[in-house]
């Protein structure tokens, strides 16, 4: 399916247009080197616009790379962060020019109502708690820019095969911070905070995330192929070496995802799909990788941390643990940060319904603004450390159960097309994959801030975007929508296989 036409263009007018902005920007840069910013970004913005696949890939690649090259490597401004939030503003106003010229229509999707609801709650809280409207709207902005991509890919409306190369693209970002983080060794001397790949300092929760969530995407296709008799072992021993950034990063939560994760993947009707023999040779692909990696580990590095975790193991909750008057610019224990956070709301049915307001909790950078919560806390209190807690203590119960219903909405929608259809083996992949994403996406809230990192979100977003798109179209990939509600999609879907 095209997804606009192409303007043609012969060589001379390529000469001759790339000759014009070469010498605008020479002539900029020898006013002012800031000047000559501005030809190159409207360039790039009509790039983005015209073409937003090149976007998109770009998306993809500066929340996995920028922070890197900012805060670790230092070689670009600090402030070149955001330029993700600009290609997804460009990516967004390419998807709503294409909804306005009529080339697309207005779609309902499973992701719509709870969305509302969530917006509602938000306004409510800010509203009653009588919260300044910029600080409000850094709220929305953070929890909202993840979800936006899932409305962008489903109104771009990207054909099969480029759905395909994104998806792969994430699982080749993804597979990239092996090299990385071995290298990172290396230079360290152990695993840790500064052995995270591409994502910066402080990135083990994000690595994990990232690791298992590929991970899964791989077994899928493990799963997928294995009716025609090839690629269990390869995607299978793809999959099994990102246990690698796990234990490199040594990130405890790993030890509890990953079962759960594995476990959900290998339960249902997967097995249907595999013969014993596959079955047992993906088990021992991917635990006999991982413990051989904690057996060397005290090798490595006798010092690490994972060392120490695996001869207490009940560290994995009180990690940090400090009183909660104070804890000297230290994040607390989970389990404490949690607690703390249900005083706080609890304390008021206001509060514990719809929270302090969005933004509250954290100190954020956008606009810059710091909301009251945080200023009466910021007693060297790590307020909202993880995503259970910041979701609580801003959104209250009320969103924290929304925005777990719009999770799950997405998944149920998602499963509901894939059981019924025929679909090609990539896709039947990713569809088993997305159940394990889902309960990272799930699962992480007590771990880090999962919704609202980028990285973890853009990957579950992209996903549920990318199978919600081909679930709608059917069989072939090739179908546009046929119908507004997605509850009558078998109906609909039954009648164009009778015709």
């Amino acid at each position: 399916m095209k997804t606009g036409v192409r303007p043609r263009f012969n060589e001379p007018q390529l000469l001759l247009g790339g000759l014009a902005l070469s010498l605008l920007v020479g002539a900029l840069a020898a006013l002012n080197p800031a000047f000559a910013l501005v030809p190159i970004g409207l360039c790039a913005g009509f790039i983005i616009i015209r073409f937003p696949v090149v976007g998109l890939y770009l998306l993809f690649l500066g929340v996995f790379f920028l922070d890197w090259f900012a805060r670790v490597l230092q070689v670009i401004p600090s402030a070149s962060r955001y330029l993700t939030d600009g290609v997804l503003a460009l990516l967004l106003v390419a998807a709503l020019l294409r909804l306005l010229s009529g080339a697309k229509r207005l779609r309902r999707t499973p992701l719509d109502a709870p969305l509302l609801g969530l917006v509602v709650i938000g306004i409510i809280s800010a509203l009653g708690n009588n919260d300044p409207w910029l600080l409000t709207l850094a709220g929305f902005r953070t929890l909202f820019k993840p979800i936006l991509l899932f409305y962008i890919l489903v109104y771009l409306d990207l054909n099969s095969q480029t759905l395909k190369r994104l998806i792969y693209f994430l699982i080749a970002l993804g597979l990239f911070q092996i090299p990385v983080m071995l290298v990172q060794v290396r230079l360290y001397g152990g695993g840790g905070d500064f052995v995270t790949g591409t994502l910066g300092y402080f990135a083990t929760g994000p690595v994990t995330i990232v690791a298992l969530s590929i991970m899964a995407l791989l077994y899928g296709q493990a799963v997928a192929q294995s009716k025609k008799g090839r690629g269990v072992v390869f995607y299978g021993a793809l999959g099994a070496s990102l246990f690698i950034p796990i234990i490199l990063g040594e990130a405890k939560a790993g030890f509890f995802m990953a079962p759960l994760m594995l476990l959900y993947l290998f339960s249902g009707n997967v097995f249907r799909y595999l013969t014993r023999v596959r079955t047992w040779l993906l088990i021992i692909l991917f635990v006999g990788i991982f413990f051989i990696g904690v057996q060397l580990m005290p090798t490595i590095n006798p010092r690490s941390q994972l060392v120490q975790f695996l001869q207490s193991p009940e560290r994995i909750i009180t990690e940090y643990d400090r009183p909660l008057e104070k804890t000297e610019g230290a994040p607390m224990s989970r389990l404490g940060d949690l607690q703390f956070a249900w005083q706080l709301v609890a304390a008021n049915p206001f509060h514990l319904l719809f929270g302090f307001g969005p933004a509250q909790s954290v100190e954020t950078t956008f606009l810059g603004v710091t909301g009251e919560l945080r200023q009466t806390h910021d007693l060297g209190i790590f307020l909202g450390f993880h995503q259970l807690s910041r979701t609580l203590l801003e959104w209250g119960l009320a969103g924290l159960l929304t925005y777990l219903f719009a999770i799950l909405a997405v998944y149920r929608a998602v499963r509901s097309r894939f059981k019924r259809g025929a679909f090609d083996d990539f896709w039947r992949g990713v569809a088993w994959s997305f159940g394990g994403i889902t309960v990272l996406f799930v699962l992480g809230i007590y771990y880090l801030p999962i919704w609202e990192t980028e990285v973890t979100a853009y990957i579950f977003w992209t996903c549920a975007a990318a199978l919600w798109t081909m679930g709608a179209r059917g069989k072939d990939g090739t179908r546009a929508y046929a119908s507004q509600k997605h509850g009558s999609f078998d109906r609909v879907h039954r009648g164009l296989e009778r015709k």
